[in-house]
């Protein structure tokens, strides 16, 4: 599904592009938001072009195959037009457009009349009239409208407006925005009523208000109309992600919060204008969405920074509907007190002994762009992360709520950014070469380009989608809650995700002694433990793409190169006072534990070292350290020392040598044979996990980030997948090496692989789609809009690539099919 080696771009080519009144303009920069505007016998797709403060529009005609209808083919699917119909239309839309949202009204005469709601980076909602600005590029007498604007109490968020069933005349729509919190002040929630004016242009009104005690995000409202609305269509509530930094595991700063619409205050004479509204009243009626993990130890918030629901989904030929709202997408904001949770930890029982040394890995970026799956019922109030693949019975779309530990969140291969759901409550007629329109009529055709994949037709009551920061939308299988994969979920023959690693010789690669083995890197043979079962422990899931470093004697991270001055009094050991440094942290850290044993390496000498026994620099020997000082007292005063045993010969000068008192250097402090080890092993050149020692084994673990394996689903697995466990274990045995710096150097591989693409980036068999040309190479893809037409009887997914300045258009069940399923605007 997801490589299209060579894009069709209709970008210049079909060039039409935005609208008329202003100044038109090139290419997209930095698109992001997207909404759509109905109009008769077409939608607009609005697209929030930040770099440039503008809207660009794109004509979308809506009526179904073979009727009669004004829009025609040769608009289909263009740009607005400006003035000069050979260029894009630009309307202007306030400092940095960055969420929209589409409003579905009916005029006097019950014709559809669409608005779009703009939030930006200034403390305003705009809103702008899409019948006006469409009439305006086909009739150079219609002048188009400014924005009207409506003022916040401060910088908007997002903005999200309620859906309008089809074929359902609807005079008020109702609108909810979201600001962040001023200084000294709280973060808002503002209800809007958009409706149209005397004049029949779209305008907004807002009419309750209240104040959030947490930072707001995102927001979502159930989608279509139909589900979780009063008696008059109106929602009943609406979700904010959110984002609050190191918050309380259940509380504010973990989740989702679903605030009562009806029950927000109303506002009052001054109609909310912030200037003379008075004190925000708090929400009250409010529920909270944990996406946290109860059973985890200790248990941490997920903040959330983007968040979607589920729309109501047709499930067989009974007409078995799930109502909208039953599920939750979320992507997790960084966790500070993630960015250093890695490195050496108590081993399990089971498999603790002496020389083993475990660390985890940690979870990657901080924690940020993973995907949680929560079930959720309006109704009764009950919320839950969904249970883990392998409970029975598996959770369902109509009861996402069943027994069993929760899911770990998702990792795709690059952090997620923004979530949607494909998934529709009706069905359009099936065929007989598309039985796939048959319910659940949601359906992906995965595997398209996939190396040895057989591309194949998903259908699920509903697939997930999530945006990436490398470009990529991923493909999410959310009641079998893991990613698609092309390779697994295509071949005919029984496939397996399955972790590879590397067994790389001893770098630089010494000759060994005659009958002697050489030092070599061996994988822990299997065993019988859970999760030991295959050599190498790695565990589909688990073990992730990685490089490690596997390095003897090397210089401690952080103490590569440090300056010090050298004394010594009598016999006694050389003294390396290390001036305004603190070697606690060294000291402490489990991962280095510098201690008396290690070993100190010159650099270089000071030039006041003019001494015979300091003329030369002993660049390759190893000066035992006898003793750490880390922060003062006694022979170092108040600075931080290092008591060096003499080396003879080579190191052992004469105290007269250091009577000037400013005989010092360039030193490197190195892991030497201490309890802690000699090797020490990094992750990605970045991250330290520990020290083994030789003849030692070191045991990795990490955090779950997929359920790739395949069960008999009547009998599921026991015990479920763990949320963290064996990711990669191996010894180093065979002659220590001979000198320091030797290493190493090792990658694991998550099974899921499959190559390069045409500009250099990394195809994953996780189900996604993405441009591979060079002009993708940026990525960094944003908001996703779902759209349903009368014109195909598949849905059409959107998406902002942003740092691509490019637009995707995309229908998932048609990929490798038609043309027309996949091809972006520039």
């Amino acid at each position: 599904m997801k490589r299209l080696l060579r894009l069709a771009p209709l970008a210049a080519l079909l060039a039409c592009g935005s609208n008329p009144s202003v100044i038109p303009s090139g290419d997209f920069s930095g698109p992001t938001g997207l909404a759509i505007a109905p109009l008769p016998e077409r939608d607009l797709l609005f697209v929030a072009n930040q770099g440039a403060n503008e809207l660009r529009a794109i004509i979308l005609c809506n009526a179904p195959p073979n009727t009669p209808t004004t829009c025609t083919t040769k608009e289909d699917r263009q740009f607005l037009p400006g003035p000069i119909r050979l260029f894009a239309g630009s309307i202007l839309a306030g400092e940095r457009p960055l969420r929209l949202a589409g409003a579905r009204l009916t005029d006097g005469a019950n014709a559809l009349h669409g608005a779009v709601l703009v939030a930006g980076s200034d403390p305003v909602l705009r809103v702008i009239d899409a019948a006006n600005v469409f009439a305006a590029s086909r009739d150079r007498a219609v002048t188009a409208e400014p924005p009207r604007e409506v003022p916040l109490p401060d910088t908007p968020v997002d903005v999200v407006a309620a859906d309008v069933p089809a074929g359902v005349q609807a005079s008020t729509v109702t609108a909810v925005v979201a600001t962040q919190a001023p200084a000294g002040g709280a973060a808002a929630l503002t209800v809007l009523t958009v409706s149209l004016d005397a004049s029949g242009l779209a305008q907004a009104t807002p009419t309750q208000q209240c104040a959030i005690g947490f930072v707001p995000t995102r927001l979502a409202l159930i989608p279509g109309g139909k589900d979780d609305v009063d008696v008059a269509g109106q929602p009943k509530h609406v979700y904010v992600a959110d984002g609050t930094p190191g918050g309380t595991p259940g509380g504010t700063g973990d989740g989702a919060v679903e605030v009562s619409i009806p029950d927000i205050p109303a506002c009052g004479p001054n109609r909310c204008v912030p200037a003379t509204a008075g004190p925000i009243p708090l929400c009250t009626v409010t529920r909270r969405l944990p996406a946290s993990d109860p059973a985890d130890s200790p248990r941490r918030a997920r903040p959330l920074r983007s968040l979607a629901l589920s729309p109501a989904l047709l499930l067989d030929q009974n007409n078995t509907t799930a109502p909208a709202g039953n599920f939750m997408l979320g992507v997790t904001a960084p966790d500070a007190s993630l960015c250093a949770d890695r490195g050496v930890r108590a081993c399990d029982p089971s498999i603790a002994g002496p020389g083993v040394v475990c660390a985890d890995q940690g979870v990657p970026d901080c924690g940020r762009g993973r995907i949680v799956i929560l079930g959720n019922n309006p109704a009764t109030g009950q919320s839950a992360l969904l249970a883990v693949p392998g409970v029975v019975p598996a959770p369902t779309a109509t009861n996402p709520f069943v027994a069993g530990p929760p899911m770990a969140p998702l990792r795709p291969p690059a952090p997620a950014r923004e979530v949607a759901f494909l998934g529709r409550g009706t069905c359009p007629p099936a065929t007989g070469d598309r039985p796939d329109l048959s319910p659940p009529c949601t359906s992906a055709r995965i595997g398209v380009n996939t190396p040895t994949a057989v591309p194949t037709v998903k259908q699920r009551a509903t697939i997930g989608l999530a945006t990436t920061e490398d470009g990529s939308t991923v493909f999410i299988d959310v009641l079998a809650r893991r990613f698609f994969n092309d390779l697994r979920d295509t071949l005919p023959i029984p496939f397996q995700v399955t972790p590879t690693t590397t067994t790389p010789p001893l770098l630089p690669s010494p000759v060994p002694a005659a009958g002697q083995e050489p030092t070599a890197l061996n994988l822990q043979g299997a065993g019988s433990i859970a999760g030991t079962q295959a050599t190498g422990w790695l565990n589909a899931g688990v073990t992730r793409q990685a490089t490690f470093r596997v390095a003897w004697h090397v210089a401690l991270p952080g103490l590569e190169s440090v300056g010090g001055r050298l004394s010594r009094s009598g016999t006694g050991p050389i003294v390396l006072t290390l001036a305004g440094m603190d070697l606690t942290r060294w000291i402490t850290s489990p991962e280095l534990q510098l201690s008396a044993g290690d070993f100190v390496r010159v650099i270089s000498y000071s030039p006041a070292a003019t001494c015979a026994d300091l003329a030369a620099t002993p660049l390759e020997l190893d000066i035992p350290i006898s003793a750490v000082h880390p922060n003062g007292g006694g022979i170092c005063g108040s600075d931080a020392c290092l008591e060096l045993q003499p080396v003879h010969p080579g190191f052992d000068p004469d105290p007269a040598c250091f009577a000037s008192g400013d005989v010092g250097g360039t030193f490197g402090v190195h892991a030497g044979d201490t309890a802690a080890g000699a090797w020490l092993v990094s992750e990605d050149n970045v991250n330290v996990l520990g020290r083994f020692p030789h003849g030692g084994q070191f045991v990795v673990t990490g955090p779950r980030f997929d359920y790739p394996l395949d069960f008999a689903p009547e009998t599921g697995l026991s015990p479920p997948p763990p949320a963290n466990t064996f990711a990669f274990s191996f010894n180093v045995n065979g002659p220590a090496p001979t000198f320091a710096g030797t290493f190493f150097f090792v990658q694991t591989f998550d099974g899921t692989g499959v190559g390069i693409g045409p500009a250099g980036q990394p195809l994953s068999a996780v189900s996604s789609l993405r441009d591979l040309s060079t002009a993708g190479v940026p990525g960094f893809a944003g908001p996703i809009l779902v759209y349903d037409t009368q014109r195909t009887p598949d849905q059409i997914v959107f998406t902002a690539i942003t740092g691509s300045n490019s637009l995707m258009n995309a229908i998932p069940a048609q990929f490798g099919v038609t043309a027309n399923a996949f091809f972006l605007y520039y």
